[in-house]
C-alpha cells in the first residue's frame, strides 16, 4: 500500500530545503557585499586621516629635531617643513630628498600606503614634487594654503594605496 500523503510530504520537504538553501546563499552573498563596502569605507576614512595628519604636520611644524634639515640622514623622528605655522622653509623642503623614500614613509607612518607631496605656487608652477603619483583607485588629497618664499602657495599632500578584502581587490 502506498500513500499519496507520504509522497506529498517528501516533495514539500525537498522544495522547502531547496528554497531555504537558495535564500541562505542570497543572504550570504549580500552579507559579503555589505562587508566589502564597510571595509572600503573604513579604509577610505583611514586614508583621509593619514593625509590630513601628514599635511597638518608638514605645514605647521618644523619637525623633530627642529633643525633636522642640517642632518637629514641623522636622528630624524619627525619631518616638518615649517619654520612658522604654514610658512615653509625652503631649506627643509630641499632636504626632504636626503631622507630617502622608504624612511619618509616610515616617518610619515603610512604603513603600506604611498604618498605624493607637491608644493605649487598660486600661478601653477610646481616648486617641488616628492613621492609617487597616485596609481590606485583610492587616493585622498589635502591641499593647504601656505606661504613659500614670502608668497602664497599650496601644499598638496596625497595619500593613496590599494586594498584587498578576502583576496578581492577593493
Amino acid at each position: 500500500m502506498s500513500s499519496k500523503k507520504g509522497q506529498v510530504f517528501s516533495s514539500d520537504l525537498v522544495t522547502a530545503t531547496v528554497l531555504f538553501t537558495v535564500a541562505l546563499g542570497v543572504l550570504s552573498a549580500s552579507w559579503h557585499v555589505a562587508m566589502l563596502r564597510v571595509e572600503e569605507a573604513r579604509w577610505m576614512l583611514e586614508l583621509e586621516r593619514k593625509a590630513y595628519l601628514l599635511s597638518d604636520f608638514l605645514a605647521k611644524t618644523p619637525g623633530t629635531p627642529a633643525d633636522w634639515e642640517s642632518n637629514p640622514g641623522g636622528n630624524v623622528t619627525g619631518v616638518g617643513l615649517a619654520y612658522f605655522d604654514r610658512e615653509i622653509d625652503p631649506g627643509k623642503l630641499s632636504s626632504l630628498t636626503g631622507v630617502g623614500e622608504e624612511r619618509l614613509r616610515r616617518l610619515f607612518r603610512l604603513g603600506g600606503d604611498r604618498y605624493q607631496i607637491i608644493l605649487r605656487r598660486v600661478d601653477g608652477v610646481v616648486e617641488a614634487r616628492l613621492g609617487e603619483p597616485p596609481r590606485g583607485e583610492y587616493a585622498v588629497k589635502y591641499v593647504r594654503t601656505i606661504s613659500y618664499r614670502g608668497r602664497p602657495a599650496f601644499l598638496e599632500v596625497t595619500v593613496w594605496g590599494e586594498r584587498t578584502y578576502g583576496g578581492v581587490l577593493l
